[in-house]
């Protein structure tokens, strides 16, 4: 790839706190606003030389969620600033704030061209016409013009129930249109990015903390273990390390965004779109989820679960084959991620 640039783009962690007041100062500023959001009564902001630095959402209105939850999100200026894990360490330390996990973490890369010159239009519609075909099955969404020609700008993989969720679209056009923000453009100045052509970032987006590092040595998850430097798990200290997250996105990207050129049979017989060059990934690396994706298919698989469950403790005499089916349901629910669906239906899991 010609130049491009890596950068944390969202940031929310889930955090608590013993010791969580009101201040103010010289350099720093902690406020509560009249604002309230669906899931939480008291939205604070803090302030770092009086520019905005984060919001953080407190009191959660329903009971089903932990009263003691607080919610950070850093402002999208201060993910850009050099040093970010510092930062972010020394603002957690002024709050008082200890993180508890991540509740939603992006990754973007910026870039011009893909490589041999390949341009990211180019790529969209080669895959809406089928000459490309994707890694992997799921849904997703395009954005396009067009008048005399077909001018693509944005596409989308994934759905908003999906833990992840991974977007290729036109930034510099998104900055004239929605919102210019300096800092990004004065980064593009900084990795000399051609001035006179489009910009275009490809983002993931992950929605969950229920992530760990995959060792593809040992076929093993591997959660961080102290004294350990060989485990990892996906972590805040590991998400602001820099030489990680450019390890993460390309893990991402080999797993996620990898296209064939369909010359028919086999999808896996069909040649790679070498679209990153020479990128090595470390051997070790690899991103997965404990959550499956859930569709129509799962959801009926467990309504008959649960039938077959009421059938069993209506009848069975066998007290550990009902103790068994309930274990199945409450496994099936987590593994698919569907406690709302089962709370909806009225399933005990």
């Amino acid at each position: 790839m010609i130049n491009s640039v890596i950068n944390v783009d969202w940031l929310q962690l889930n955090c608590r706190s013993k010791h969580y007041d009101y201040f103010s100062n010289d350099e720093y500023k902690l406020e509560q606003t009249t604002i309230r959001t669906r899931n939480f009564l008291i939205v604070d902001e803090f302030y770092w030389n009086n520019r905005k630095t984060a919001t953080i959402a407190r009191k959660p209105s329903s009971t089903a969620l932990d009263a003691n939850i607080i919610l950070i999100k850093f402002d999208n200026w201060l993910l850009y600033q050099k040093n970010l894990k510092e930062i972010i360490k020394q603002f957690l330390n002024i709050l008082k704030l200890i993180p508890v996990n991540i509740t939603r973490f992006d990754i973007a890369l910026d870039f011009q061209r893909f490589n041999k010159n390949l341009l990211p239009g180019q790529l969209i519609k080669r895959f809406m016409s089928n000459k490309y075909l994707k890694i992997g099955k799921g849904k997703g969404s395009l954005h396009f013009n067009h008048n005399y020609h077909f001018i693509s700008e944005y596409i989308r993989f994934g759905s908003n129930q999906s833990n992840i969720c991974y977007y290729l679209y036109n930034k510099t056009k998104e900055l004239n249109d929605v919102k210019k923000k300096p800092y990004i453009e004065d980064c593009w100045a900084l990795n000399n990015f051609d001035k006179n052509s489009d910009t275009w970032r490809i983002e993931f987006s992950i929605k969950t903390g229920n992530v760990d590092i995959f060792n593809q040595e040992t076929g093993e998850l591997e959660p961080l273990k102290t004294g350990h430097k060989k485990n990892k798990q996906l972590n805040l200290d590991l998400l602001l390390d820099t030489s990680f997250i450019k390890d993460l996105f390309f893990t991402l990207a080999k797993k996620y965004f990898t296209f064939y050129r369909n010359t028919g049979g086999k999808k896996c017989r069909m040649p790679v779109i070498d679209l990153f060059g020479t990128f090595t990934i470390e051997k070790n690396l690899q991103y997965i989820t404990k959550k499956i994706e859930n569709g129509r298919a799962d959801k009926i698989f467990l309504n008959k679960i649960n039938s077959l469950n009421d059938e069993l403790r209506f009848i069975a005499k066998d007290a550990e084959l009902v103790e068994a089916q309930q274990k199945l349901i409450k496994h099936f629910v987590g593994s698919r991620n569907l406690h709302r669906y089962a709370k909806k239906k009225g399933i005990e899991f």
